[in-house]
């Protein structure tokens, strides 16, 4: 009988939870999904995230747009958001190479 590996979150550098910690957890936790999916896929660019996953990483479609907005408002993401359809991200490569957040004050 063979075994199923379970999936896990490839690396995150761990400057980027540095930076990221500071900001609220769910947004914390889009950036999660958003990385998983981004190695998954083998891309930063145009992910969509499904229900399923949002929702392994706690977040609801009620609250992603919120914390979309927040990841957005730091420079660490790009969305292409229509209505009715789940939005496309794509990790910001400034922001990738830096790791660095805007300053929001």
């Amino acid at each position: 009988m063979g075994t199923q590996k379970e999936p896990f979150v490839p690396n995150i550098p761990k400057r980027y939870i540095e930076k990221l910690a500071k900001l609220p957890c769910t947004s914390f936790r889009l950036f999660v999904c958003v990385w998983y999916v981004s190695r998954v896929k083998k891309s930063t660019k145009d992910l969509k995230l499904s229900k399923k996953e949002l929702e392994s990483f706690g977040i609801c479609r009620r609250t992603l747009s919120r914390a979309l907005d927040k990841l957005e408002a730091e420079g660490v993401v790009v969305s292409d958001r229509s209505v009715g359809r789940s939005p496309r991200i794509t990790l910001s490569e400034d922001w990738l190479r830096g790791g660095e957040l805007v300053d929001s004050q």
